[in-house]
């Protein structure tokens, strides 16, 4: 699993779901400086992922689960442009929604009030979902298959 498509994924889901909005990536600099003007109105970013024990002492395969989160933040709280109705439709559109190379679909865990900064109140849904960690391995046995023969000849 590659983090940045699951974020890309997230973030086109919710333009489908919320067109008039602007949806962006979490800037990094969002934890340093709260207060700096944001890229968007709704922003998707990663907390991180837990992993399971391997399957085996050699298993190069763990269950990874990434950790997602949506904040939304705008100048209302209620009404049909507010926070609480946006929250809703980020809801229903993430919710059980599965994202490329996940098996499970997007589990919502909690959703919370952040605060009220800039004239904007800020509101973060969590969720996650689970995918397969499978190491990268270059191959050690010989070459590729690249003629098939359904003939037995004698030796």
């Amino acid at each position: 699993m590659n983090t940045r498509p699951i974020i890309d994924a997230v973030i086109a889901r919710l333009q489908q779901h919320l067109p008039a909005r602007r949806i962006a990536s979490c800037p990094e600099n969002i934890l340093i400086r709260p207060d700096l003007p944001t890229p968007g109105d709704v922003l998707v970013g990663y907390r991180g992922s837990e992993f399971s024990a391997p399957e085996d002492v050699d298993s190069p395969v763990q269950t990874q689960r990434p950790q997602l989160m949506v904040a939304v933040l705008l100048p209302e709280l209620d009404g049909e442009d507010g926070v609480l109705a946006t929250l809703d439709i980020v809801r229903q559109a993430l919710g059980g929604y599965r994202l490329p190379d996940c098996h499970r679909g997007i589990r919502l865990v909690r959703d919370r009030y952040v605060g009220y900064t800039e004239g904007r109140w800020h509101y973060a849904i969590d969720c996650t979902t689970e995918t397969l960690f499978i190491k990268d391995r270059e191959q050690t046995d010989g070459p590729l298959l690249t003629t098939v023969n359904y003939e037995e000849k004698d030796a």
